[in-house]
C-alpha cells in the first residue's frame, strides 16, 4: 500500500535576485541530503528537481520540485510517500522540507530588505 502527500506553497520575493535564489534554493536541497537529479533554465525560469537518495531497484520516498522565476516567484511542489508509516509513526516537520526551505528564503528576503534601507 501506498499513499503520496503532495505539498505545494508558492512565495514572491521580488527583493532578493534571480541567481541568488537559484544558488540558495539548491544548496538548501543539497543540505536535506536531496540529490539533485534535474537542473534546467534560461533567464526567466529555473526548474530544479530533488529527491533522498535511494539503491536501485528502489524509489525514493521523498521528491521535490522547485521552480525559480525571473520576476521572484519561487513554487515548490514536494511529494512524499508516507507508505507504512501510516501503520508505524507519525510525519514530522523534518519529513516536509517546504515550510523550512521558505523560512530560509524569508531570511535571506529580510537581508536584502535591510540592506536596502542602509
Amino acid at each position: 500500500m501506498s499513499l503520496v502527500l503532495n505539498f505545494e506553497k508558492s512565495k514572491s520575493l521580488k527583493s532578493v535576485p534571480f541567481p541568488e535564489l537559484i544558488e540558495t534554493v539548491q544548496a538548501f536541497l543539497e543540505s536535506q541530503q536531496l540529490e539533485i537529479t534535474r537542473r534546467d533554465g534560461d533567464d526567466d525560469k529555473w526548474i530544479i528537481e530533488a529527491s533522498k537518495r535511494v539503491s536501485w531497484p528502489f524509489k525514493s520516498r521523498q521528491e521535490v520540485i522547485v521552480t525559480v522565476s525571473a520576476d521572484g516567484r519561487v513554487t515548490v511542489v514536494e511529494k512524499l510517500d508516507v507508505g507504512k508509516r501510516l501503520f508505524g509513526g507519525d510525519i514530522t516537520q523534518e519529513d516536509v522540507i517546504t515550510d523550512t526551505l521558505f523560512k530560509k528564503l524569508k531570511e535571506l528576503q529580510a537581508s536584502h530588505a535591510e540592506g536596502a534601507q542602509t
